[in-house]
């Protein structure tokens, strides 16, 4: 804890130590000058990187290894708008800067990390979770759910993308993505500043060689596994039998020499049940496998279980995914691991919905490539499609802003209601 002089400032932390696990990485942490504080969750990746620089620019007093340290001088040495700039990572930190009296609350650019903060006249809380936030404050209106959230998640589901700041609690907001947070303790008064610009995460020009596309999407997954397999705890891999997670154990097994600690889910629902793909990558990269089998719950076990997922992340989960990988998170947790890394997101990236061959087909209509595409989704992709509305190849051709397909319980929600 750190407290300041007025003692109308208070940081706490409660550390998951990964990188620099001894009391040098210790939080909150002051600044060698002693002018800044901060509180910070997550992870720089590129942290030695950035050490390097700042040594060779001045910054020579370095207490341990942790990134949160070199998080703290590059602050110091740059200031906060060009450190943003600098650093490749997941986080949430609060600063607070004594001499301007400023208490900055800063988020990674897609949100991985969570931050939410109650303000009223009298107090302004933040945390990593709500229930911290709950557990500050005994004034009544921090309780008060919010009503318009719950049915917008009822009836929008957990398909629509909703990037607001509003969360489950009307008085309790979440800072957003890519968002820095400047509240002047002097008046009190806050400003929000957006220090990513979407639009220039979109880059023109893309090489139209497939050859090209190719080498580079292997040259940045490895870039990107090698940043992230630095810690001081062991790190292990969930192993899905999927492209995206055999070719991370792949790449960790015959490009880092690691001998990858997996965690599988083996479903008995044979049309989930990917165990001949999991045998076949743990063989090729002589992974060490723990097998996890999905059994049949009694529903009191199920509900019991979901109770304290949604107790945890003070909200409903969104997907019956969380579910499962929390299966995975206990497992791991039993035997010691801090740090699991998985393919999720690469369906995203790489069109692995079948919504978004669709979209794909309408981006290409006009172009040479448009009928051998169209081949391929009707040879591959159409025979396993379920859903009725996108079983049609033009449907986005036909109507860009369709998007009956994610909310086809609609009706029934809306009757139910």
């Amino acid at each position: 804890t750190w407290i300041n002089n007025s003692k109308n400032i208070f940081l706490g932390h409660k550390r998951l130590s990964i990188i620099d696990i001894e009391d040098t990485g210790n939080q909150p942490m002051l600044s060698n000058s002693g002018r800044f504080v901060i509180s910070y969750n997550g992870e720089i990746y590129n942290f030695k990187e950035l050490r390097k620089n700042l040594e060779k620019e001045g910054s020579k007093y370095f207490r341990g290894s942790s990134d949160t340290e070199v998080l703290l001088n590059s602050i110091e040495l740059h200031g906060l708008n060009k450190t943003l700039s600098l650093i490749d990572g997941m986080f949430a930190f609060a600063i607070y800067d004594k001499k301007t009296n400023i208490l900055s609350l800063c988020r990674d650019r897609f949100g991985e990390k969570p931050l939410y903060y109650y303000y009223s006249n009298k107090n302004f809380i933040f945390g990593s979770e709500i229930k911290y936030l709950l557990n500050l404050s005994d004034e009544k209106n921090i309780l008060s759910l919010s009503q318009e959230k719950i049915n917008s998640y009822l009836f929008q589901g957990y398909k629509s993308l909703i990037k607001d700041d509003v969360s489950f609690f009307k008085n309790i907001k979440s800072i957003e993505a890519g968002c820095n947070f400047k509240f002047k303790l002097k008046n009190f008064n806050f400003k929000k500043t957006n220090y990513l610009k979407r639009e220039q995460l979109l880059n023109s020009k893309i090489p139209k060689d497939v050859n090209e596309n190719i080498y580079d999407v292997k040259k940045l997954i490895n870039e990107s596994l090698r940043l992230r397999l630095r810690s001081d705890v062991p790190v292990a891999f969930c192993l899905s039998g999927g492209i995206d997670s055999a070719s991370l154990v792949s790449l960790a097994s015959k490009k880092f020499g690691l001998k990858p600690k997996c965690f599988s889910i083996i479903d008995q629902d044979l049309r989930y049940n990917e165990e001949k793909n999991i045998n076949i990558i743990a063989k090729d990269t002589e992974s060490d496998v723990q097998y996890i089998n999905l059994k049949k719950e009694r529903k009191s076990y199920f509900l019991d279980n979901l109770k304290n997922l949604v107790d945890y992340h003070d909200s409903p989960i969104s997907t019956i995914s969380y579910y499962i990988h929390s299966k995975i998170s206990k497992e791991a947790s039993n035997l010691g691991y801090k740090v699991i890394l998985s393919g999720t997101g690469a369906d995203e990236i790489f069109t692995g919905y079948y919504d978004h061959s669709l979209l794909y087909l309408n981006e290409i209509k006009k172009k040479n490539i448009f009928k051998t595409e169209l081949d391929f989704w009707k040879k591959f992709i159409y025979p396993n499609t379920r859903n009725e509305n996108l079983k049609k190849f033009d449907l986005f051709i036909k109507n860009p802003n369709f998007r009956d397909h994610i909310y086809f319980d609609n009706l029934f929600i809306k009757n139910f209601s």
